[in-house]
């Protein structure tokens, strides 16, 4: 595959193109990076590790609120338990206090660090059922 996007750069730079010492990283993974790296500078909460789920994941820092960390700490205790989501639920189909009841009760979403869009889908969700 190399070989032939060498002979395709040689033909319209006219330069020489050694396929073998290149190589063409995969786009997504790039910005996967990229994005890592923004979130990181946000928040130092931790993504859920599967084989400790009694883990602290929000991180501690005193001049500002981690609003992933706390989200993504929510949804995973939201998540955890059958009651909690048969709770979950029941708030979101109640109509009491002003409160307009959904017709269909949608839960939490989880982010994951190899999807880089997985935090604003969990960001979203959490924004949409916010009340």
């Amino acid at each position: 595959m190399m070989e032939e996007f060498g002979k395709h750069i040689e033909d319209l730079t006219h330069k020489p193109f050694e396929h073998k010492k290149r190589r063409l990283r995969c786009l997504a993974h790039i910005v996967n990076l990229a994005t890592q790296a923004l979130l990181s500078t946000h928040s130092k909460s931790k993504h859920v590790d599967a084989t400790k789920p009694d883990d602290d994941l929000v991180a501690s820092r005193h001049d500002q609120r981690d609003e992933v960390g706390l989200v993504r700490s929510i949804s995973v205790k939201e998540r955890s338990s059958a009651s909690r989501k048969e709770l979950f639920r029941m708030i979101q189909l109640r109509a009491e206090n002003g409160h307009v009841p959904v017709s269909n009760a949608r839960q939490l979403l989880l982010d994951m660090k190899v999807r880089w869009s997985s935090t604003f889908i969990m960001l979203r969700r959490a924004y949409e059922l916010r009340e």
